[in-house]
């Protein structure tokens, strides 16, 4: 899928966040990452956490609500890194209530906005490809291929990917793979 050519449209400090995710302020600050508001089709707040901290935001639905109408923003896009040596770029969560998406298990046009953020701060090259997971605590994980490519001033993005859903089988504890669906 490609998308529209990502837009920067301001940024928030930890403290304005922090509180809507159930996250401390410090632990925000810890990734020395800034908070931006990114669209690449979709106005997102890309959140980045530490590592860990990811599975344990609880987000604030109504005060998150709230915020992104004021703000006129979709919703938030939190994302932890993964080590350079791993098959992964990072885990996401993508939350969005003011749209009526509590949480989302695939989202394209965040997932290109964050590709776009990871390019901006941490990445330099001409090409950058990217692999996210999305989904996993909802039992619904995907994984979205990202690629961000800088043309004299321009940030070009596109995604693709899979969501495999996945069924508890109600009489013991194994997960049965359902489908997978292409985004």
């Amino acid at each position: 899928m490609e998308q529209t050519l990502p837009k920067y449209l301001g940024s928030f400090v930890y403290h304005e966040v922090a509180g809507l995710l159930g996250v401390d302020e410090a632990v925000l600050a810890s990734t020395a990452l800034p908070i931006d508001v990114i669209t690449t089709g979709l106005p997102d707040i890309i959140v980045p956490v530490p590592r860990g901290y990811l599975d344990k935001i609880e987000v604030n639905n109504a005060a998150l609500s709230d915020f992104c109408k004021q703000h006129e923003v979709i919703g938030v896009h939190a994302f932890e890194l993964y080590d350079a040596h791993e098959k992964l770029t990072a885990s996401c969560r993508n939350f969005a209530p003011l749209v009526g998406i509590p949480e989302e298990s695939a989202t394209g046009s965040a997932s290109g906005a964050l590709a776009c953020y990871l390019t901006r701060h941490l990445y330099s090259e001409h090409i950058n490809h990217f692999k996210f997971e999305q989904g996993r605590l909802m039992g619904c994980a995907s994984h979205i291929s990202a690629c961000v490519r800088i043309r004299q001033t321009r940030c070009e993005s596109g995604v693709s990917g899979w969501i495999r859903q996945w069924l508890r089988n109600p009489n013991n504890r194994n997960i049965v793979y359902i489908s997978k669906t292409k985004i």
